[in-house]
């Protein structure tokens, strides 16, 4: 159920102008390596010169195996490229950098109600190249705040899919969104901005909590819903400290139920709300020796908070994270986190009395996390486990991935993932469910 907003004419340029861009690159490959071969005019008369330096291929597959139905499900595969490279113009350098990830599921052209079916597939595709002293990055992008390990908190620019059969808060649930990025690095702080200037929504389950679910209402066109924020980084010999501000549609999975609905009346509709929200941040991190603190605090003003009927109800959300991590002398870390969340206003859509309870009430839910990072053989075998449990609730996950180097090139990953979720908390939407997958990379 994910829409975009794009306009066509601008999806149509975006795609138009990387097609052509990727026959320039492709076109130049031949010459990765070869110095004094570009794709451009004779050096003696050359005022422009494109050249590529280096390129990098990934290819990816993936499966994983529900251990409660015992079905095979997320049958993926990827396939992506790096390249570096410069262009010369008027005696100028400018360097720049192309990357790509195509994902595509099997299940592409299906439809399925089962979250575990649901299609996966994703386009990463953005160019970057330095201007003076800043570096600009253009394109389909992934992005990653913050400093905690576990469920992130800051990660506020892309939005996220509820349908991810490894959760809403993995790193692989992120949408890809077209961003313009602006890099300024000064003498003790570095200074970014960030447009999205027609974003899309996140990608909601046909179900929550057995409450059927409608689609969001499509944003108006224009700057007025635009997102776009900015992080400044400033370092002082061990402390690196990040102030964050990002304007967005909520990216804390909110539903407001409708007046009337459609299906059977013990399961009524909700329908997503994405209204514009205000986020503020700080993110922290201090080493000392062999360990390193670390902070992150966010504030969601304007959260869309569920209530019922006609009427509309903001809220305002409040998450920390505190962790700390220590590395030993073999390179091995061990880790553990805190994590809070309060609401000005409980999402009442996640309570199943909800419809009887109709009396909006402020709300405190709290985690810790257990993490450990360990490596054998050289680093060629890399357990990793995290262990997430409420403290004031019955939620719990683990996961639980070894990675082993096949070769210098090749990567081999088996991870076995158990949720099991009681609250109302958006954090932990999924259902209980235990997985078990496997993934293969390549990269040359």
């Amino acid at each position: 159920m994910h829409h975009a907003d794009f306009r066509p004419s601008f999806v149509t340029n975006c795609i138009t102008g990387f097609r052509t861009f990727f026959l320039m690159v492709l076109t130049a490959t031949p010459m990765v390596g070869r110095p004094g071969l570009a794709f451009g005019q004779e050096s003696h008369s050359k005022k422009e010169v494109f050249q590529v330096n280096q390129k990098t291929t990934i290819l990816k597959a993936e499966t994983s195996f529900n251990t409660d139905n015992g079905e095979f499900f997320n049958n993926l595969v990827g396939f992506g490229q790096d390249f570096d490279g410069s262009l010369f113009k008027d005696q100028n350098e400018f360097p720049w950098k192309l990357s790509y990830r195509l994902w595509a599921n099997q299940n592409s052209q299906k439809r399925f109600r089962s979250i575990e079916e649901k299609i996966l597939e994703k386009l990463i595709a953005h160019i970057s190249t330095s201007w003076s002293t800043s570096r600009i990055t253009v394109g389909y992008q992934e992005l990653t705040w913050g400093e905690n390990l576990v469920m992130p908190i800051l990660d506020v620019v892309n939005p996220r899919s509820m349908i991810h059969p490894y959760g809403y808060y993995d790193p692989a649930a992120k949408i890809p969104q077209f961003l313009w990025v602006v890099e300024w690095p000064f003498d003790s702080f570095k200074l970014d901005l960030i447009a999205n200037p027609f974003p899309t929504s996140m990608q909601h389950p046909d179900q929550v909590v057995g409450f059927n679910v409608k689609e969001p209402e499509s944003r108006p066109r224009g700057l007025k819903s635009a997102e776009y924020g900015t992080r400044i980084t400033v370092v002082t010999d061990a402390l690196e400290t990040k102030l964050y501000a990002y304007r967005h549609g909520s990216r804390i999975p909110a539903y407001t139920f409708l007046p009337y609905s459609s299906g059977d009346s013990a399961a009524p509709d909700v329908q997503a709300d994405e209204r514009l929200s205000n986020t503020l941040g700080l993110s922290s991190s201090y080493a000392s020796y062999q360990l390193l603190f670390r902070g992150d605090l966010a504030v969601h003003q304007d959260n869309p908070a569920t209530n019922i009927g006609t009427e509309v109800e903001s809220s305002t959300t409040r998450q920390w994270i505190l962790g700390l991590s220590t590395i030993t002398m073999d390179q091995q870390s061990f880790g553990f986190e805190l994590h809070g969340e309060t609401w000005d206003q409980a999402p009442l859509v996640y309570n199943t009395n909800a419809l009887v309870d109709a009396d909006p009430k402020s709300a405190a839910f709290y985690w810790a996390a257990l993490l450990a990072n360990l490596n054998f053989f050289k680093s060629r075998v890399q357990p990793n486990l995290v262990y997430f449990h409420g403290l004031n609730s019955s939620d719990s996950l683990m996961r639980i991935n070894t990675s082993l180097a096949v070769d210098d090139n090749s990567t081999v990953v088996v991870e076995l993932l158990r949720t099991n979720t009681k609250t109302s908390s958006p954090k932990m939407l999924l259902s209980q469910r235990d997985t078990l997958s496997l993934r293969w990379s390549l990269v040359f």
